[in-house]
C-alpha cells in the first residue's frame, strides 16, 4: 500500500500478522536489524492509520491488531486464508507399516521444532521403527535449520528423521497421502494453511493449544500444551493405536477443512470490500 499512500483511492489493507510474529521471533534476517524492525511497525501503523479496511487472516491475528490500534477496531476484519480443496483429498487407501509422522511448514523459531522432535523421539521409545518427515526450508540462510539438526542429532533420531527442504504443492501432497498423523507444533500461528490442507487429506492432526490452532481445527485435532513432551509423545501413541480415534479425527478434519475453500474466502472478501466502500 505504500504507493498509495498520499492517493484519494480507498486502500485495503491485508496482513498476515507480519508484526504479530516480528514481536516475538527475529530468525528472519532482515529482523534482525533493528533499525529495519522499527521502520516496519512503523509503516504498517502508518498504511492502518491511511486504510479504509485491514483484513486479518485468523482470529488470534484480530485480536492481535485490534489491541494494537484499538482506535481502529472498527476498520478491523476477519476474513480467512483458504485452501485448493479439490488438490487437497485423501488418497484411495493408505498403506500400512511403520508409523509415519509428518511436518510441513517454514523452518522458524514460532513453529516449536525442538518439541516435535524431543516428542517423536520420546514416542521412538516405544516404536523404534517410527519415522518423522519435516517438509519446508527457506530460500536464504536459515539459522534455524541447523538448529532443528542439531535437535535431532542430540535426540539421537538422526536416521528417524527425513528433512525434504522445499518442495512444491505437488510434491508435497504424496506426503500428506503418506503420513498417518500431521504434527504441528508451533507456539504462534495465523493461520496454518498446512493444517488445512492435511486434515483436508484425511490425515488426522495434533496441534498446540495456543494461537489460532484451537479455532482453526474445532474438534477436529488432538490438542497439547506448548514444550509438554510426554503429552505430545502420548498423543502420538493414541491417535496411532487407537483406531476410532484416528478414523473420527481424520472424518472430522476432511469436514471442518471444507469451510476453509477459496471460494468462501473470496466471497467473504468481497462482501467486507464492498460494505467498507459503501460505508465510506
Amino acid at each position: 500500500g505504500l504507493a498509495f499512500m498520499n492517493d484519494e483511492p480507498p486502500l485495503f489493507f491485508n496482513t498476515h500478522g507480519q508484526s504479530a510474529f516480528f514481536e516475538r521471533w527475529t530468525s528472519h534476517p532482515l529482523f534482525r536489524w533493528r533499525a529495519f524492525r522499527a521502520w516496519f511497525m512503523r509503516m504498517e501503523a502508518h498504511v492502518i492509520n491511511r486504510a479504509q479496511g485491514v483484513f486479518t487472516i485468523s482470529p488470534a491475528d484480530y485480536e492481535y491488531y485490534v489491541n494494537k490500534f484499538p482506535q481502529h477496531a472498527q476498520k478491523i476484519h476477519y476474513t480467512p486464508l483458504g485452501i485448493e480443496i479439490d488438490e487437497y483429498t485423501p488418497p484411495p487407501r493408505r498403506e500400512g507399516g511403520a508409523p509415519r509422522i509428518l511436518f510441513v511448514g517454514r523452518l522458524d523459531a514460532s513453529k516449536g521444532l525442538d518439541l516435535l522432535v524431543a516428542g517423536f523421539a520420546r514416542f521412538r521409545q516405544r516404536y523404534p521403527d517410527a519415522k518423522l518427515t519435516i517438509v519446508g526450508g527457506s530460500h536464504d540462510f536459515n539459522p534455524v535449520e541447523a538448529e532443528v539438526r542439531n535437535a535431532i542429532a542430540q535426540n539421537g533420531v538422526s536416521e528417524s528423521v527425513k528433512m525434504t527442504g522445499l518442495l512444491p504443492r505437488a510434491a508435497i501432497i504424496p506426503h500428506y497421502h503418506e503420513a498417518d498423523v500431521f504434527v504441528m507444533t508451533s507456539l504462534w500461528e495465523g493461520l496454518p494453511t498446512a493444517l488445512l490442507e492435511a486434515m483436508a487429506c484425511g490425515v488426522p492432526v495434533i496441534t498446540s493449544t495456543i494461537s489460532s490452532m484451537p479455532e482453526v481445527t474445532g474438534d477436529a485435532a488432538l490438542l497439547v500444551e506448548p514444550n509438554d513432551v510426554d503429552a505430545l509423545a502420548d498423543a502420538m501413541r493414541r491417535v496411532l493405536t487407537d483406531r476410532a480415534l484416528n478414523a473420527t479425527l481424520g472424518a472430522k478434519g476432511q469436514a471442518r477443512a471444507r469451510a476453509f475453500s477459496w471460494e468462501r474466502t473470496a466471497q467473504a472478501t468481497l462482501a467486507l470490500y464492498t460494505r467498507v466502500a459503501q460505508s465510506q
